[in-house]
């Protein structure tokens, strides 16, 4: 079996990710490495139907990169509110 390299994690609390703003809510599909962090950190939770890691040691040795990982958006957060006035 293939190991997955990205997981979809839904967000806890607004954070800046991708050097955008995403709410608290949204879900999006973010590198393994990455996904760890934020569920750690307690600014994620693993998307629904997605399945907890088994091993959770992270390769440090990785090669080193000079962006950003990609990550997206998967699902916009709720609305705050009930929505339009009619």
């Amino acid at each position: 079996m293939a190991e997955q390299t990205h997981k979809r994690v839904k967000l806890t609390r607004s954070i800046i990710l991708n050097r955008e703003h995403a709410e608290a809510g949204s879900v999006h599909e973010v590198p393994r490495p990455l996904a760890q962090r934020l569920i750690g950190e307690g600014s994620a939770e693993l998307a629904a139907g997605e399945t907890p890691e088994t091993n959770t040691a992270v390769n440090r040795m990785e090669a080193p990169g000079d962006r950003d990982p990609q990550t997206k958006q998967v699902a916009p957060a709720p609305p705050k509110f009930g929505g339009p006035k009619k």
